[in-house]
């Protein structure tokens, strides 16, 4: 996993500079750093710019991207790519800057991918590490990206800037992370657990049915609840925990919830019942 305590920083120079970003002339200060990652053994060395506007009142970013990049394949070009970090305008956080969770594409179709809540629980532990919140936590916005994850640092945190590209850009080329994958994958996990919690939960239980079930016939539907840990029994009796209540007709004589509602037996509906226990 990388680890940020392996990045090591030195500085090089700065220097005033105009540089365009997004169409747009900034004028400010360029920093140059020395980087060593030392999550590798080798081809580690690298050099960084951070580009720091004079004005922040305009809508300018820090800008940070690397000049030299180790000579790997899988990087070429990542002295084109760039994180960008702008100014936090809520709370606590208003003196500090954001940058979105813009990761490299490992599938080469865009420059970037920016990450959103609905990836928050399948990123890897390497860009959790950042922290990663909301971008309408830290500042508000026209644009339809509130729901963009950001990481929050402090804006003379050059470091931590760079930490950050080197996490989303070389870290995640290397080790192929992709999101939709990734988060397919979490989505199985969870439901994985869902259903050992859900096995649990109604192992042992003496369950009933009544009614017609869209889930199948009267055979289907025993075969399915006692993959999930069950018991049947065809009566409401003393010992049934549950009845679960299909679709009844016109002249049905309802039997079974008569007797549920004399003896106090819980009911579900067979919707409900699907809702609460089937994945």
């Amino acid at each position: 996993m990388f680890k940020t305590d392996l990045v090591e920083m030195s500085f090089l120079d700065d220097q005033p500079g105009v540089w365009d970003f997004s169409g747009k002339l900034c004028k400010g200060t360029k920093f140059f750093y020395e980087v060593d990652d030392y999550n590798y053994w080798m081809r580690n060395h690298w050099q960084f710019v951070v580009q720091v506007p004079d004005d922040w009142t305009k809508g300018n970013y820090t800008n940070v991207r690397p000049v030299i990049v180790p000579n790997r394949g899988v990087w070429a070009g990542l002295d084109q790519r760039t994180i960008s970090f702008q100014r936090a305008t809520i709370g606590r956080y208003r003196s500090k800057v954001y940058g979105k969770l813009a990761i490299a594409d490992v599938k080469g179709e865009k420059t970037r991918l920016v990450l959103n809540k609905e990836n928050k629980h399948s990123i890897p532990k390497w860009l959790k590490e950042f922290s990663p919140m909301q971008k309408q936590r830290v500042t508000t916005s026209a644009a339809n990206d509130g729901e963009h994850l950001v990481v929050v640092l402090d804006r003379d945190d050059h470091l931590g800037m760079i930490k950050l590209f080197l996490a989303c850009k070389p870290w995640v080329l290397d080790h192929g992370y992709d999101p939709d994958v990734a988060r397919e994958s979490a989505i199985r996990r969870l439901q994985r657990a869902k259903r050992a919690r859900l096995d649990n939960s109604l192992r042992g239980k003496m369950i009933t049915v009544t009614g017609h079930f869209g889930y199948g016939d009267r055979d289907r539907v025993w075969r399915w609840l006692k993959r999930l840990g069950a018991k049947i029994n065809v009566t409401v009796t003393s010992t049934t925990d549950l009845l679960i209540v299909g679709a009844h007709y016109l002249g049905d004589k309802r039997r079974k919830i008569r007797e549920a509602k004399k003896r106090g037996v819980p009911m579900l509906t067979e919707a409900r019942f699907r809702q609460k226990y089937v994945l």
